[in-house]
């Protein structure tokens, strides 16, 4: 559980170095389509991340085998 967060948490701030260096590096009219692409893209996969961290559901229930 502690590993899942750390890559969320690696995910999340490798999400804002490429947000920044994306509007750093293009024009402002390009700033919209960066942004639209970013909240599509990393926003979701990062809070998706989250919220399986927090999610338990035993392995007798889900049939797995470790």
């Amino acid at each position: 559980m502690d590993r899942h967060n750390s890559i969320c948490y690696f995910l999340s701030i490798l999400h804002f170095v490429i947000l920044f260096l994306s509007i750093s590096c293009f024009h402002w009219h390009s700033y919209l389509f960066t942004l639209y692409l970013y909240s599509e893209t990393s926003v979701i996969s990062t809070l998706r991340c989250f919220q399986d961290s927090h999610i338990s559901i035993p392995y007798e229930e889900t049939g797995l085998v470790l």
